[in-house]
C-alpha cells in the first residue's frame, strides 16, 4: 500500500517499513532459505516469500511465524499474490 514497504533480505528476514519516514516497523523471520521472490498484498496484510528450497511461506504482518507454507520440489524464483491475497502464483525450475 502507499504507507508500507515490505522487503526480503539474504539474511533470511522480512522487514516491514514505513514509507514516509523510512523507519522499520517489524522484522519477521527467519525464512526457511534465502528469499528469491517476495509479494505483498496490502489488502490482506500478507507477504509471500519463495526461495531455493521451493517452499513458499505466507506471513501475516501481525504474526511472528508464517501462517502457511506450501512446497514445490524445485527452486522458486518469483511469487505474486492476487489483490485480495487469496491466491498465490509462483515461478519455479521445471
Amino acid at each position: 500500500d502507499k504507507d508500507t514497504l515490505v522487503t526480503a533480505s539474504m539474511d533470511r528476514t522480512i522487514r516491514v517499513w514505513t514509507v514516509g519516514d523510512g523507519k522499520e516497523k517489524k522484522k519477521l523471520g527467519p525464512t526457511t532459505d534465502d528469499p528469491y521472490g517476495l509479494a505483498w498484498s496490502g489488502t490482506a496484510k500478507t507477504a509471500a516469500v519463495c526461495g531455493y528450497s521451493g517452499k513458499i511461506t505466507f506471513w501475516a504482518l501481525e504474526a511472528d511465524k508464517p501462517k502457511h507454507t506450501a512446497e514445490v520440489k524445485n527452486p522458486g524464483y518469483c511469487v505474486a499474490l492476487s489483490a485480495d491475497g487469496k491466491f498465490a502464483f509462483s515461478g519455479h525450475d521445471n
